[in-house]
């Protein structure tokens, strides 16, 4: 028996069955899937699915709780463009207005010390399958990150530490184009 911890789960397989739709094994949904377990402990899982999206977002592998259909995360595909993958984590909440996704760094008190930061967003170069070290790994010309509202950008930031608000071109490290308020200063320094 194979026992996997994946996105929060165990699982403990003896056998993975594909294009089985019998009951309690893989669904055949007409595409080619495979997945392979790993032959070591410190191998991988690698599943891949024969997969010709028509729009994007196309979903390949959807994880959600027998009791709550509406609710669940899935990866998808955020492009269309040629043969291209673009990983895209989906989350939805369809069963209440709650949250749609936490994205939680957790620890316990042992080891709440030191000046690390619990949740790391990293950009960087990626190398002949590896991820570069020291110079020439930071990215330098493209925006690392945004936050947009659909097609609507509300914050970019760039490879420089640049932050806009409003704008996708900062040209100070914070600019924005609407107005600032600071709350909790005296009246004289405004």
């Amino acid at each position: 028996m194979k026992c996997i911890f994946f996105v929060g789960l165990l699982l403990c397989l003896t056998k993975l069955n594909a294009q089985d739709s019998s009951s309690d094994k893989w669904i055949d949904s007409g595409d080619v899937t495979t997945i392979n377990l790993p032959t070591s402990d410190n191998g991988r899982v690698d599943i891949s699915k024969g997969y010709s999206p028509t729009n994007i977002f196309g979903e390949l592998l959807r994880l959600r709780v027998p009791y709550s259909s509406n609710n669940y995360m899935s990866f998808r595909n955020a492009t269309l463009t040629g043969n291209n993958f673009v990983p895209a984590i989906f989350s939805y909440n369809g069963g209440n207005k709650g949250s749609s996704l936490f994205l939680l760094g957790v620890t316990n008190y042992a080891s709440d010390i030191g000046s690390d930061p619990l949740i790391n967003f990293d950009a960087r170069k990626y190398v002949d399958n590896q991820l570069k070290e020291g110079e020439g790994a930071a990215i330098t010309t493209r925006p690392l990150f945004a936050w947009r509202n659909y097609t609507s950008v509300h914050m970019q930031m760039l490879a420089n530490g640049n932050l806009g608000l409003g704008t996708t071109n900062p040209q100070a490290q914070l600019h924005t184009t609407g107005t600032v308020r600071f709350g909790g200063l005296p009246s004289a320094s405004r």
